[in-house]
């Protein structure tokens, strides 16, 4: 893919190959250039290390001693984001062999009788998934990466992790979020060990226990399961759901009223946009807004099937009427898209010379395909066009035609 032209430029200027001088008026200096080799696989790893691994900052980073399993699913990401980025077709072309091959691996594992699940068997699968998204075209669905995103739940519980540090529950934590949207577009309930291992982070430690996404998820994963359960045609009454519902609901604003800094709404935090943890930060508040979303969507679809609003219910008419639900979810919507630059790290984006793809990209699909389903397509796509703007610049075209390729 990379031409060394060294000689032909040397020759050009009639200078030698490895020794070219520049003078000034104060001294020569005397330039070597070295051109190290750089492989493009090893272009693709560090760019995956550096746009795609869940947990940004300083921690470990995945290079060629880590398993095979996980250093060609990670490559395969990385070669395919840059491919999209550059709209090189010959390397997607190599992406999508490393992605055969690490789909094998992955596939071998799994079938190890002798070998029980590594932790690296999830990563490559949870890779998988982003590969999934990454790559489009007219062959492959909007949904492809549900399949893996599945299938990792699955390993996940096989595995049943124990342990762990807050960096690594952290990550757990991220992927469990993405799970909830993936039940939310599939309507499928959240598996309830999911649950268990987000709550047992609350006994784990202090710092654990006082986290707003180890707080905000049990109560999102109850709606996920009564939206489930509802869509599912499961014979519950009408007016117990509505009732448990507004309950959670009234849950989940008291969850924001507890929320200290820099837990802080994001858009109006600069502070909460900066750093590794931002566009976490700015993560958790969608899914607090898309938990409030699902709570007036559920109570919606309640109503209709009802005959008659029954008594109990009219002492909360203000919160039952169905144009005062609307107005809501059209409020919480909005901010949702105020929330688009700073999920995608906006203000460490425009500093560098071209913003490219990265796992923010990743859940941020995840979050507008599950908003898409909650509401409807065109509003989706419209308002996710107009945030665009509010990035600036051309070199957005990519990630703006990934995201409409994926929400169409």
């Amino acid at each position: 893919m990379f031409q060394d032209q060294t000689a032909r430029i040397a020759q050009k200027y009639s200078t030698t190959e490895r020794d070219i001088t520049f003078h000034s008026k104060a001294r020569h200096h005397n330039l070597i250039l070295f051109v190290p080799p750089m492989p493009v696989e090893e272009i693709a790893l560090q760019h995956y290390n550096e746009q795609f691994r869940i947990i940004r900052g300083p921690g470990p980073q995945f290079d060629q001693e880590h398993p095979k399993i996980i250093v060609t699913s990670v490559v395969s990401v990385g070669l395919a984001a840059l491919a999209t980025a550059h709209r090189d077709l010959h390397l997607m072309q190599l992406a999508r062999r490393k992605y055969a091959t690490a789909l094998r691996l992955l596939a071998r594992a799994i079938h190890d009788l002798d070998q029980p699940p590594a932790p690296y068997t999830v990563i490559s699968s949870f890779n998988l998934s982003m590969f999934e998204m990454i790559t489009y075209d007219n062959r492959s669905g909007s949904y492809q990466w549900l399949k893996h995103i599945h299938g990792t739940t699955a390993l996940l519980y096989s595995l049943g992790l124990a342990d762990m540090n807050i960096t690594q529950m952290t990550a757990v934590i991220q992927f469990c979020y993405t799970v909830a949207m993936a039940c939310i577009i599939s309507e499928q309930r959240i598996p309830s060990f999911l649950v268990d291992l987000v709550q047992s982070a609350k006994t784990s430690n202090e710092e654990s226990r006082q986290s707003p996404p180890v707080q905000l998820f049990p109560l999102l994963c109850s709606l996920v399961d009564l939206y489930a359960q509802m869509n599912q045609g499961q014979n519950q009454r009408q007016s117990h759901i509505i009732s448990k519902v507004i309950e959670i609901d009234r849950s989940l604003q008291s969850w924001v009223t507890c929320l200290l800094s820099p837990w802080t709404y994001p858009v109006n935090s600069v502070k909460s946009q900066h750093g590794p943890d931002g566009c976490w930060i700015a993560r958790v508040w969608t899914y607090y807004r898309l938990g409030r979303i699902l709570a007036h969507k559920i109570i919606q679809s309640s109503l209709a099937r009802q005959e008659q609003l029954v008594t109990w219910a009219l002492s909360d008419v203000s919160w039952a009427q169905s144009n005062g639900l609307s107005a809501e979810v059209s409020q919480m919507s909005s901010e949702i898209y105020d929330c688009i630059p700073a999920m995608l790290g906006s203000v460490d984006l425009h500093e560098k010379p071209s913003p490219c793809l990265s796992s923010n990209v990743f859940f941020l699909i995840t979050i507008l395909q599950a908003l898409m389903k909650l509401t409807d397509k065109m509003t989706v796509v419209s308002n996710w066009s107009a945030q665009l703007w509010r990035l600036n610049g051309e070199d957005f075209g990519v990630m703006k035609e990934l995201v409409m390729m994926r929400l169409c």
